[in-house]
């Protein structure tokens, strides 16, 4: 996953797991945009600090690739949709 300042024309950060061979597939920023969300194939949610450029925490619950995510308008939850045809809300 990467983070560009389109603003400036240029890439601030990567995100990176330990495996390159799974795709992410799915993104959301916190409100403060402090926090980048992601969705990968290996059927987890990382979860990213910005201005660190480090995971803050590893979600699992899904049996199949994360497809899809939002954080909620408040947020105060995430919702994520996965190819095992569930839909979790993390709160």
């Amino acid at each position: 996953c990467r983070l560009f300042d389109l603003r400036a024309d240029r890439q601030v950060a990567i995100y990176k797991k330990e495996s390159i061979i799974f795709s992410c597939n799915a993104v959301d920023f916190s409100l403060s945009g402090r926090l980048l969300f992601g969705g990968y194939s290996d059927y987890c949610i990382n979860v990213w600090d910005t201005l660190k450029g480090s995971r803050v925490v590893t979600l699992y619950g899904h049996e199949n690739r994360v497809s899809s995510l939002q954080v909620s308008p408040d947020g105060t939850a995430l919702g994520t949709g996965s190819w095992d045809t569930t839909i979790r809300v993390w709160a």
